[in-house]
């Protein structure tokens, strides 16, 4: 789950990994009690890809379009975003919704994916294609766009960092793309980070760090 306060252009974030709802009750007190009334306060989530459903063919009920991906459990609530021309449906934690909206008084919940989607639509490339990784551990949620136009969004796990290569190099020839001709940016969380990035670079020549590629927007605190 990831907090984000926004005020203009400005942007702060934090990660909370925490599953228990005390711990979140805790730490988001002590991040949002600086908020000001003229900040927005977000919520990202991304425990699952979203489901696309084109703007012109959605209807109501959004469930219909996540039930053959994700069993929605009795827990669980759908959020819709809005990222392109899509609507995406996600499902969010009713727990943890309650608890949230106790803490925070009016929250604008949104998918990772839409944020992503917003800031490497910003991204200023020479490259035809822009593609942006969240990593998390074993886990990486991807944006990829051609000419600024979403073409996917998904998510792969790995264990190594070869196996991000594999990912990357294989969106990359699915696609006909050469590696000198997609801006890859790495977020996230990841074991030796400089490291993993030090090597992708040896096979990515516009592979770079997306915290630093978005100085200029985002202030980082923690993770993206």
């Amino acid at each position: 789950l990831i907090k984000k306060s926004q005020s203009s252009d400005n942007h702060i974030c934090e990660t909370y990994k925490s599953a228990s709802l005390s711990a979140l009750d805790k730490e988001c007190g002590i991040f949002f009690g600086e908020a000001t009334d003229n900040e927005e306060i977000h919520i990202l989530s991304n425990a699952t890809p979203p489901a696309l459903v084109p703007k012109e063919i959605f209807q109501q009920p959004a469930s219909q379009y996540l039930a053959p991906q994700h069993d929605l459990a009795d827990n669980e609530t759908i959020f819709e975003d809005t990222i392109a021309d899509y609507i995406a449906i996600y499902p969010f934690s009713i727990s943890k919704l309650t608890q949230i909206q106790r803490i925070i008084q009016h929250p604008i919940f949104h998918h990772t994916a839409a944020f992503s989607y917003k800031e490497l639509t910003a991204f200023k490339t020479k490259c035809q294609h822009k593609l942006l990784l969240l990593l998390d551990n074993d886990t990486a949620d991807f944006v990829f766009l051609h000419e600024n136009q979403l073409r996917l969004i998904n998510r792969f796990k790995f264990t190594t960092k070869d196996d991000i290569l594999y990912y990357v190099l294989n969106i990359l020839l699915r696609h006909r793309i050469t590696t000198d001709n997609c801006a890859v940016l790495f977020a996230g969380e990841i074991e030796n980070k400089e490291k993993t990035l030090g090597f992708l670079k040896k096979y990515l020549p516009q592979a770079q760090d997306a915290v630093s590629a978005f100085s200029s927007q985002i202030t980082n605190h923690g993770s993206l």
